[in-house]
């Protein structure tokens, strides 16, 4: 790849093995991706990016508390950093531990109220709990933060769908199709 070429040129550029950890991580070569990231972080411990790129990778292969490690270490580093209470509650959610990504999804939502994003999460785990209007709640509020995202009416399609109000399921998913 062209990150390797460059590396031959400068070995111990940290910007061009973060990146080529990159590469690695999203064809699903975590074990030369962490060779990479695990090196930008011996060379630079607060590296924020390669910390969490580590903890996506640890998500990846399962090793769940290695990754919370990283990003509690983020997070202690960085207390307003918003990606890394993301990735921690969705790792939580994994876990089914609710009550540990519901509190860090509303951390963040605090912190940047008009997010959609935030709001689709936090109704991913309203809908495990089986709380439907709640999640309900949150996909209209991020509908109407973001009336494009084909996302939000296929989940609130599937809510609808649990709570057998199949007419409005119906109309979520065709809406979805339609924004494609």
């Amino acid at each position: 790849t062209d990150f390797s070429k460059a590396l031959e040129l400068v070995p111990d550029n940290t910007k061009f093995l973060s990146q080529r950890g990159t590469a690695f991580m999203l064809l699903g070569e975590h074990d030369q991706a962490l060779v990479d990231v695990n090196y930008v972080i011996q060379s630079q411990p607060d590296d924020m990016f390669a910390l969490l790129q580590r903890s996506q990778i640890k998500e990846a292969i399962g090793q769940y508390q290695q990754a919370l490690d990283d990003l509690q270490h983020i997070i202690t580093v960085t207390p307003k950093n918003r990606m890394a209470y993301m990735f921690r509650s969705q790792i939580y959610r994994k876990l089914q531990q609710h009550q540990q990504a519901l509190d860090d999804l509303n951390y963040i939502i605090a912190l940047k109220p008009k997010n959609a994003e935030y709001y689709v999460h936090r109704s991913l785990i309203y809908s495990d709990l089986k709380n439907y209007q709640h999640a309900l709640d949150d996909l209209n509020f991020a509908h109407s933060l973001d009336i494009n995202d084909s996302q939000i009416p296929l989940l609130r399609g599937a809510v609808y769908y649990n709570i057998k109000n199949y007419q409005c399921a119906l109309s979520d998913f065709n809406n979805a199709i339609n924004l494609g």
